[in-house]
């Protein structure tokens, strides 16, 4: 009985870490598409690939929180 709750524990601290991160990501993107509306051009699109590559972690993120969820 002792395995299993440390076993849940542990991966409810896993999810708990993800969601926190996921959080984290999701907040740096909403402030990178605000400063994309005022960027010139040029840094349009070097914002453009910063914010696909932060999308791209979030749902690797997203994929792990939801993996951890279950297999608990």
């Amino acid at each position: 009985m002792t395995e299993i709750y440390n076993l849940a524990t542990g991966k409810a601290a896993n999810i708990i870490r993800c969601l926190s991160v996921f959080k984290e990501l999701y907040l740096d993107l909403l402030e990178l598409a605000h400063d994309l509306k005022s960027a010139k051009k040029a840094q349009k699109k070097e914002a453009i690939n910063t914010l696909m590559c932060g999308t791209s972690m979030v749902k690797d993120k997203s994929n792990d929180a939801s993996s951890s969820i279950r297999l608990l």
